[in-house]
């Protein structure tokens, strides 16, 4: 089909009127697996105007970007937030994880990062790098889920047809640049986006074999030699006693 822009709702109900005819009740059972949601309450998108709200509405949004729709309300989003919402909603990481690992804690951590994915709050911009990080690590499984997601829209009329969509997940630039401010830069957001992951990693939510594997991934010593460098850079007396000691 034609790219279909607009927000959530002119989207829905486009999507209502491809689907109709033949499955469209099977059809309709694959969008609330999705959204995590009855099939009831699908049936009140399509036929009462029933807008969906919170932890539904964004898988919904991007269940509609998966299908080829512009949802108004996503391309609104910073890229790299808009990467992070769409890891959630198709099931990579639980949306606890996630506020974990992008910095928002207490209580309300969960409703704060919602928020954030409907748009209606800001991020600041030393947090976006914690969002980077979390889909540097987990976007590899994006493909594997959206290989594995079924497009309701294949197999409808040809006004209607859409190929299935593959998003790719735009991580932040991996070059450092030829400068050494380009350098400083680069190193210090590093460190600010490992301390989440490491504090995370260190709670009692990882275990000890999880942690093991985190050694072995980073090549055996990998951990060991980080811990080395990052001390000596954490002053320049450490950084003169330990480079003797070599």
């Amino acid at each position: 089909m034609n790219s279909i822009s607009g927000n959530t709702g002119k989207c829905l109900a486009h999507l209502a009127r491809a689907i109709k005819g033949r499955d469209f009740y099977e059809k309709r059972k694959i969008i609330a697996v999705f959204a995590d949601v009855k099939d009831s309450t699908v049936h009140g998108w399509f036929s009462a105007n029933q807008m969906p709200a919170g932890e539904p509405l964004i898988r919904l949004r991007f269940y509609l970007e998966f299908l080829g729709y512009d949802v108004e309300e996503l391309c609104a989003l910073h890229q790299t937030v808009r990467d992070a919402g769409r890891l959630y909603a198709f099931g990579i990481a639980p949306l606890s994880e996630v506020a974990d690992l992008v910095g928002y804690s207490g209580g309300n951590a969960n409703d704060s990062l919602v928020k954030v994915f409907r748009g209606a709050r800001n991020v600041p911009q030393e947090r976006l790098q914690q969002f980077a990080s979390f889909v540097e690590l987990y976007e590899k499984q994006l493909d594997e889920k959206q290989r594995n997601t079924i497009n309701v829209l294949v197999g409808t009329s040809d006004n209607h047809r859409s190929e299935k969509v593959s998003v790719p997940v735009r991580s932040r630039p991996r070059t450092i640049g030829e400068s050494h401010a380009a350098l400083i830069e680069t190193l210090a957001a590093s460190v600010k986006a490992m301390l989440p992951l490491a504090e995370y990693a260190l709670s009692n939510s990882f275990t000890a074999e999880e942690r093991q594997h985190v050694r072995d991934l980073a090549d055996g010593n990998g951990v060991s030699r980080l811990s080395l460098l990052l001390t000596k850079l954490s002053g320049e007396a450490a950084r003169s006693a330990l480079t003797k000691q070599q």
